[in-house]
């Protein structure tokens, strides 16, 4: 396998690389690697009446405070929405796009539905999960990239409460 040097992060929703992946990025970053970063939706969260309880340019400013501090080498955020994320060929062109432009060779899949939404919409789930897992397989293997696609549902262990 060769050296990771340009990695791009592909996310659904601001801040889920930070939560998720943030050690790891932080570490490649101390390592010298090119941090790159697609986020999907632009952050937004309003009520059914379109009342902003989350405003997307503030997300912004958000985003890139935090990119800003994480060391990112870029990070772009899309204009789709934050509560109607869908699987889209135009989602596969833009990870395409990046990965000619920065010139990827490991791509770190983050790009996944909450399990309350996805328990809620079990085939919006799937779409999303299991078809753009599929789509990142593929371009990783005609772009001849590595994949991470970590799990990020939660995590358990000897001192996790259980139920009663």
């Amino acid at each position: 396998m060769k050296e990771i040097q340009n990695v791009l992060c592909v996310v659904a929703h601001p801040d889920d690389v930070e939560m998720m992946a943030g050690g790891a990025m932080l570490k490649w970053k101390k390592e010298g690697k090119k941090i790159h970063v697609l986020i999907f939706t632009d952050g937004s969260w309003y009520t059914p009446e379109g009342v902003f309880l989350r405003d997307p340019v503030e997300t912004k400013k958000d985003v890139e405070r935090v990119a800003a501090f994480m060391g990112y080498d870029s990070c772009e955020i899309l204009d789709e929405k934050n509560t109607h994320l869908e699987y889209s060929d135009r989602l596969v062109c833009e990870v395409l796009n990046r990965i000619s432009k920065y010139n990827i060779d490991t791509i770190y899949n983050l790009a996944a539905l909450l399990s309350a939404v996805a328990e809620r919409k079990p085939l919006l789930a799937w779409d999303i999960q299991m078809n753009g897992l599929l789509n990142i397989l593929e371009i990783a293997r005609e772009k001849h990239c590595a994949v991470f696609t970590p799990s990020s549902i939660g995590s358990f262990g000897p001192s996790t409460p259980r139920d009663k």
